[in-house]
């Protein structure tokens, strides 16, 4: 299950692959320059994660000298699976206003 800001839940997979594949960042004309995910919190309950943290990106159009940069908070379920590996089960985040790169 996913909770974007601003719509509504998109639940199952199919849903959250269409929903990824309509709102995907088009690449031919952007380019991410940079990512990060800084865990604020993790708690591990059993085969479950609960995890808190802060996000930051920059999108800039391709051959632009500067892009913008957005932040927010994202909090996640995860589930660990019978390989011992762990999926999203549930994640909701907000974004603060894009600001230009600096």
């Amino acid at each position: 299950m996913a909770l974007p800001p601003g719509r509504e839940p998109v639940v199952g997979i199919e849903a959250i692959r269409a929903w990824l594949q309509r709102d995907r960042m088009d690449t031919t004309k952007l380019e991410m320059t940079e990512y990060t995910i800084d865990v604020r919190e993790l708690r591990i309950v059993g085969d479950q994660a609960f995890e808190w943290a802060r996000t930051s990106a920059t999108v800039r159009p391709k051959g632009a000298p500067r892009g913008m940069r957005a932040e927010g908070s994202l909090m996640r379920v995860l589930k660990r699976q019978s390989d011992g590996s762990w999926k999203v089960a549930r994640a909701i985040w907000n974004q603060a206003p894009p600001s230009a790169e600096k």
